[in-house]
């Protein structure tokens, strides 16, 4: 394994490059904007906070492009 040094600016374009398109994702701690680097098929989003999951609801309602799963639990569970 190499470590791969990158300037502040070249560090997410890069991490893009290396991504690999996927047909499920888990999305731990998505908050209200889940991540949308890799568009899946289906989007798990687990978050703590119900708040979030609401608004995010609200959000995705009409969205087209995949399928979400939303999951309210905490670390310990």
């Amino acid at each position: 394994m190499s470590i791969l040094w990158l300037r502040k600016e070249e560090l997410l374009p890069t991490a893009i490059k290396e991504m690999k398109p996927v047909d499920i994702i888990l999305d731990v701690g998505c908050g209200i904007r889940p991540q949308n680097y890799i568009v899946p098929k289906v989007h798990i989003c687990c978050d703590p906070c119900r708040q979030y999951l609401d608004i995010l609801q609200e959000n995705i309602h009409n969205c087209q492009d995949r399928s979400y799963f939303l999951i309210n639990l905490s670390w310990p569970k």
